[in-house]
């Protein structure tokens, strides 16, 4: 998967018409997407998984 730095741009949210762009929190590596672009998305839901560097 793709390797992303500590306040990188990952993912882009549509929430009523207006776009939320979420940033990696740590640097490491993106292990798991749970989500496809244009699907809906529960509350509090886990977006991503990233593996975090040590």
């Amino acid at each position: 998967m793709d390797t992303v730095t500590a306040g990188q741009p990952v993912l882009v949210i549509d929430a009523m018409k207006l776009l939320q762009t979420l940033t990696a929190p740590c640097a490491g590596v993106i292990v798991q997407i749970n989500y496809a672009a244009g699907e809906s998305v529960d509350m509090d839901a886990v977006l991503i998984t990233i593996d975090p560097e040590e």
